[in-house]
């Protein structure tokens, strides 16, 4: 593990509880399937800046808030993750 964000982009993980959850509202709104995939890109870049300090989170955790079009089928998602050196780890969502 590297201690900063590689040039790349962070190594974004994502729970399997977290997955299980994308999988079933992208089926009932297939458009949020685009949007998560966009959302979860841009946290590959920038996620040590998006969204504010949440400590309950875990350790570096953060939560950010993404505003998603009508199709999607609710206006907003927040995310709940940590970054710690080159990994970024999407834990919840809601």
């Amino acid at each position: 593990m590297k201690i900063a964000r590689p040039p790349d982009g962070f190594n974004v993980l994502i729970a399997p509880n977290v997955r299980k959850l994308v999988a079933a509202f992208g089926e009932a709104h297939p458009p949020f399937h685009r949007q998560w995939e966009a959302i979860v890109e841009r946290l590959q870049y920038t996620g040590h800046r998006e969204g504010v300090d949440e400590p309950r989170v875990g350790p570096g955790g953060r939560t950010a808030k993404f505003d998603l079009p009508d199709e999607c089928g609710r206006r907003a998602i927040r995310i709940g993750y940590t970054v710690l050196g080159d990994r970024l780890t999407i834990l919840i969502i809601g």
